[in-house]
């Protein structure tokens, strides 16, 4: 049931911050994995996002800085 996020025809710009956030989590995480079943699938999303994405991974926008570090300043 899950959909792909699609943006307007002729519209690229309809949805960049989100569209760039995929693009990351899929070449970082995703991209030639195969997953055992649903579970693995939900395991490592949600330690791309708790764990390395908020904690280990820095973000230029962030001034090369990890949310936490960024939101703890």
């Amino acid at each position: 049931g899950i959909k792909p996020s699609m943006n307007r025809p002729g519209k690229m710009t309809d949805n960049i911050y989100v569209e760039t956030f995929f693009r990351t989590f899929k070449t970082e995480t995703y991209h030639g994995e195969r997953f055992k079943d649903e579970s693995h699938l939900r395991k490592t999303t949600q330690w791309y996002i708790e764990e390395y994405y908020n904690n280990q991974r820095i973000h230029s926008s962030l001034n090369f800085k990890t949310p936490q570090q960024y939101e703890s300043m």
